[in-house]
């Protein structure tokens, strides 16, 4: 109904009816009107009969002519309305088809495409084709805007309530998003229906335009540069906060002048010439610059200028930014300070020493002269650290250094190579004997007692020499050949100094001959156990035996424990040897228990460094079990040097041993770090009394006094002591007396091979030793 009221309605259509009534009008009064003047006019019947016929025809001739008349002039008017419309439609076609940049789509009421221009298939991705009749929120409404789009078409086609124009964001066909700015417009077509308009603008261009600007604006504002922009004429226009806080102006102090006001005079005509030079040439300049803050203080800067060019080339701008190196020169300074001296101490490092002593060196090569380079390595300073903790050591570290500065000449440098070594380089040229008192001298400074909280500490120190050019020519010769003459003054005993000599060269190559020959010496089997007795002193009888590793190598033969154990120690190859003592001693005794001897216990020397790596109770727990030997057959020989450390991993860790079954004993008591703390809290069983107190026991009182002391310290802390190193029967009476449980030396055997050993104890009937006896082979 009211599509037939609009057509009705229509101009053409109203036209023609009009027409149509007027005509009917007409009809009617020529009817009434007609027959009244045939009347008046004709008399007789039968003209005035047929002149009724006539107008009846002319009537209906009249009527038709007057219709078609109707129709012709109303089918032109709608053909002239009709190609309005297509010539309208063919503007409205074309003029949003070929605009390129702007994308407009024709919505029904139902929110169906009904128009989608190629501007749209190329902004959103959907061709024409497949969005013609696709719902709207289908194509390019994301999720969580349907439900709105639905309510705001809904209500401008039901209450005329329009869309407002405004920026979105919609979805294209691959699921990206697009920004556009979006209007719409609601029309009517020829038939009255509504249809909805929506033209877009891609703003993606604008975004990025945007986004650069932004990104501009923050670069300027929030740089830590400073930057400055001045015109073609080189005035000041704009600069940053961090260019004013570099310079200590104000923007409004600086714009409008020109750069000069920050020059700091330090630069000549030719500087600026060549930065200009540079400028109008290649477009851009940089480099170091010294400016004067607005207080009057001159900073380094690192400044680059950038010319910029308008749409035809000329220069509109110039662009400086410029960083304060104030801080990054001091930064720097600290940091080559840092990388040059030691954090501790303060000394000059390693990498200071290579440019002093070069130039020292070079120095000596000119004036003909010598320069020294002296290794200090303190002696047992790790120890310290176990013993009293880093921190401690660090204070005794810096109580060293302090104490040796003060013995030292204003030409001397003392270094830090790290640890607890140090290098002392004298570029002065003395003679031997002058730098050999001045070396004793440092010994002797060394030597004297430290107070560290009230406890006094004695630190010793091991020094080597080597001299340029006696020794060598450059620095790392004269490292490599001062540090082996500082392992010869440990060997002499330490709190000593070594000059190097070319022997030392050769023992050391010795060394190192044997520590590579000692690494394949448990693949070639070279390694060896003696067995050396342990007796019982009140009744003489064999209670068991210290286990000790020999070496004999195949083409050096023979080689004393005294020479390769050391080796080992530095080496870590002490781990490995270590294991294979345990394993072997144990798999011995077990075979002598099983040919027949009675129990015995065999004590097995054990590494700190195998207590520092690895679990060594797991290696003694395997060891007894692989060799089924029982646990109270073993014992442990530690030395002090294990104890001394964390006391409460130790304590756990020899609580765990104890746990297997096994004895522990301390070796060498008395030359190390001795505390009573730790006989204390520790399951220790043994206490061996070192060889070197037992050796004159009988004729130097002291001696005796230190051997009373332990053997009462065992018997009070209800530990049996042993003495090492027995060779006399005056040594063995003393021992007795005083009530030592057991001893083992030359007196009652030699360290003796497997063989020698069970032929030994064998011999000895009962296990009763009346004589002393010398083994068939001669042991090491």
């Amino acid at each position: 109904m009211v599509r037939i009221r609009r057509f009705l309605e229509s101009s053409s259509v109203r036209h023609a009816l009009q027409v149509m009534a007027a005509y009917v009008v007409i009809s009617i009064l020529w009817i009434a009107l007609s027959d009244r003047v045939l009347v008046w006019l004709v008399s007789d019947a039968g003209v005035l009969a047929r002149a009724q016929i006539w107008k009846s025809w002319v009537f209906v001739l009249a009527t038709a002519v007057g219709l078609f008349w109707v129709l012709w002039r109303s089918r032109l008017r709608v053909e002239r309305v009709l190609d309005g419309l297509r010539i309208s439609e063919l503007r409205f076609r074309s003029l949003f088809e070929r605009m390129p940049a702007i994308a407009v789509q024709g919505y029904s009421t139902e929110r169906r495409v009904i128009f989608w221009n190629p501007a749209s298939e190329q902004l959103y991705g959907f061709p024409a084709a497949k969005a013609q009749g696709a719902l709207l929120e289908d194509l390019i409404i994301p999720q969580e805007m349907r439900e709105g789009v639905k309510a705001a078409v809904s209500g401008w086609v039901a209450g005329g309530e329009e869309i407002p124009p405004g920026e979105l964001s919609l979805m294209r066909r691959d699921g990206s998003r697009v920004p556009v700015y979006s209007s719409h417009v609601m029309l009517e077509n020829a038939l009255g229906e509504k249809e909805m308009y929506c033209v877009d603008v891609d703003l993606s261009a604008l975004k990025q335009a945007e986004t650069k600007v932004r990104l501009s604006e923050a670069v300027f504002n929030d740089s830590a540069e400073g930057i400055m922009v001045t015109d073609a004429d080189n005035l000041i226009v704009s600069v940053n906060e961090a260019f004013c806080a570099i310079t200590g102006y104000r923007a409004e102090e600086l714009i409008g002048k020109t750069p000069s006001v920050l020059s700091s005079g330090r630069h000549n005509y030719a500087f600026y010439a060549s930065m200009w030079r540079n400028l109008l040439e290649d477009g851009r300049w940089h480099g170091d610059i010294l400016n004067r803050k607005k207080n009057g203080d001159v900073f380094p800067a690192w400044l680059a200028i950038s010319a910029v060019e308008d749409e035809v080339g000329d220069i509109s701008h110039f662009v400086a930014i410029m960083s304060d190196y104030s801080e990054k020169r001091a930064f720097e300074e600290q940091l080559e300070y840092v990388a040059n001296h030691d954090a501790l101490t303060s000394l000059p490092n390693r990498v200071l020493l290579h440019d002093r002593a070069e130039r020292a060196i070079a120095r000596a090569a000119r004036d003909a002269c010598r320069v020294a380079l002296v290794l200090v390595d303190l002696d047992h300073f790790k120890l310290v650290n176990d013993s009293l903790g880093h921190a401690n050591g660090d204070r005794l570290l810096l109580a060293v250094v302090e104490r040796l500065q003060a013995c030292l000449a204003e030409t001397d440098t003392f270094f830090r190579q790290g640890g607890d070594e140090f290098i002392l380089l004298i570029p002065e040229d003395v003679a031997t004997d002058q730098l050999a008192g001045k070396l004793q001298h440092l010994l002797t400074e060394l030597a004297r007692p430290f107070d560290l909280d009230g406890r006094p500490l004695m630190v010793t120190a091991s020094m080597g020499v080597a001299l340029c050019p006696d020794d060598a020519g450059n620095v790392d010769d004269l490292l490599l050949k001062a540090e082996t003459a500082m392992y010869h003054a440990k060997d002499a005993g330490r709190n000593a100094f070594r000059f190097f000599a070319e022997q030392m060269n050769a023992d050391t190559h010795e060394r190192f001959a044997l520590q590579t020959r000692l690494s394949g010496a448990l693949e070639r089997n070279e390694l060896l156990l003696h067995f050396q007795p342990q007796v019982d002193l009140r009744t003489r009888r064999i209670t068991g035996a210290e286990a000790l590793v020999r070496w004999q190598d195949k083409e050096l033969g023979l080689i004393s424990p005294a020479r390769f154990i050391p080796i080992a120690e530095e080496s870590g190859l002490i781990i490995p040897i270590g294991e294979w003592v345990l394993r072997e001693a144990c798999r011995q005794v077990q075979a002598w228990r099983l040919a027949g001897l009675p129990d015995m216990l065999i004590a097995v020397n054990m590494s700190a460094l195998q207590f520092r790596r690895g679990d060594i109770v797991d290696t003694v727990r395997q060891a007894l079990q692989d060799t089924s030997l029982p646990a109270y057959c073993l014992e442990l020989e530690l030395t002090e040097s294990i104890l001394v450390g964390d006391a409460n991993a130790m304590l756990e860790t020899l609580r765990r041993l104890k746990s297997l079954g096994v004895q522990l004993a301390i070796d060498d008591f008395g030359t190390g770090y001795s505390s009573l703390a730790y006989l204390k809290r520790f399951p220790i069983d043994k206490l061996k009394i070192d060889q070197s107190f037992v050796r004159d026991v009988v004729e130097d009182a002291d001696e005796a006094a230190i051997v009373h002391t332990i053997i009462q310290l065992g018997k009070n802390l209800k530990m049996t002591t042993v003495a090492e190193g027995v060779e006399t029967e005056a040594q063995l009476a003393f021992l007795r007396v005083e009530g030592c449980r057991e001893a083992q030396g030359y007196l009652f055997s030699r360290p003796l091979p497997p063989e020698e050993f069970y032929r030994y104890f064998k011999a000895s009937a009962s296990g009763v030793l009346r004589q002393p006896v010398v083994p068939s082979v001669a042991p090491v």
